[in-house]
């Protein structure tokens, strides 16, 4: 029973922190036709569905977690960060694919 609450206390907690979390997108930066702006904003700690509207952050976050956006729980934390995602990920998002990320990341503002 004790897991069972654990489970839903964190479904739950999932559910509130995506519905905190702002995902206006890259489209006003990108209606002014500022691209290296948006790309420039793609970090760890934006929400994973702001990285997800970009396609090279999209590409980025398949190519280093390419089972994330097929998880069945995408909704649930699509308005959260990469980082609050690893800590809650219970070891499945590493501290390695974090860095990875990163790097891939900022390597778009370089193009």
């Amino acid at each position: 029973m004790g897991r069972i609450r654990q489970f839903l206390g964190l479904g739950a907690l999932c559910v509130a922190l995506a519905g905190c979390a702002s995902h206006g997108g890259p489209t006003a930066l990108a209606s002014r036709g500022d691209a290296e702006a948006v790309a420039a904003e793609l970090t760890l700690d934006t929400p994973i569905g702001q990285i997800c509207d970009d396609p090279r952050g999209r590409a980025v976050l398949d190519r280093n977690l390419p089972n994330l956006r097929k998880n069945r729980n995408y909704l649930l934390f699509e308005g959260m960060s990469l980082r609050q995602l690893a800590s809650m990920s219970g070891g499945k998002i590493t501290d390695a694919n974090l860095e990875s990320v990163r790097l891939d990341l900022a390597a778009l503002t370089t193009k």
